[in-house]
């Protein structure tokens, strides 16, 4: 059986996901647990570099970044 590569996931439940691993850095610095923090802080960068940021110019026009 292969992994399902094709995730549907709003950008809430990206929120989510983002305060989670936020809250287990916490608790790994709490435990010294390097590793852990270098870990998920790599994987808060991946989520990061995937996202589109979406703005206004000021003449109003949408400014897509990302």
């Amino acid at each position: 059986m292969k992994p399902n590569l094709n995730f549907k996931l709003s950008t809430s439940d990206i929120e989510i996901i983002e305060y989670a691993l936020l809250n287990s850095i916490s608790r790994a610095n709490e435990r010294q647990d390097f590793t852990r923090i270098r870990k998920i802080t790599e994987l808060l960068g991946k989520l990061h570099d995937q996202k589109n940021f979406y703005g206004k110019m000021p003449d109003g026009s949408v400014y897509v970044g990302g």
